[in-house]
C-alpha cells in the first residue's frame, strides 16, 4: 500500500492490467515481457522505486502522461539522479538505489539479503 494522489491509499502489485496510473512507475521489463521470468530481482526493483520515492518525493520515471511514464519505466530510460532532487545524501546511497532499480534484472541485487546489506551503512541502528 502507498499513498497516491490526494493521499488516497492504493494497492501496488505487478498484476496486469494496472489498476492505477501511478503503478506504471513500478513496471519493469520482466513484468511487461512475459518471456522473462520474474523473481526476487523484480521485488528488489519495486522496493528500490519506493525508496527512491521516499528519498526524493518523486518517482524515478515520472513523466507528463501515463504512456510516457510506462514507456520510460519499461524501456529502461535512465532515471534522474537522486542528487537532482535531494541534497546531502550520504555517499554511496544513490549507487545502492540506482542498482536496485536497474533496468536489467542481472544488474540488480540478486536477493533481499544483498540489498539489505548494501543499505546497512545508511541505517541509524
Amino acid at each position: 500500500m502507498l499513498r497516491g494522489p490526494m493521499h488516497a491509499m492504493m494497492a501496488i502489485d505487478y498484476d496486469w492490467p494496472c489498476i492505477h496510473p501511478d503503478e506504471y512507475e513500478f513496471s519493469c521489463r520482466e513484468v511487461e515481457d512475459w518471456q522473462i521470468e520474474m523473481g526476487p530481482t523484480t521485488d528488489i526493483r519495486g522496493c528500490g522505486v519506493l525508496l527512491y520515492g521516499l528519498l526524493c518525493g518523486t518517482w524515478p520515471w515520472h513523466r507528463e502522461s501515463v504512456m510516457e511514464t510506462a514507456r520510460a519505466a519499461i524501456m529502461g530510460e535512465e532515471p534522474s539522479p537522486l542528487a537532482k532532487h535531494v541534497q546531502g545524501l550520504p555517499a554511496g546511497l544513490e549507487d545502492v538505489v540506482m542498482r536496485a532499480i536497474a533496468h536489467d534484472p542481472g544488474d540488480r541485487f540478486q536477493d533481499a539479503r544483498g540489498f539489505v546489506d548494501a543499505l546497512k551503512p545508511f541505517s541509524c541502528g
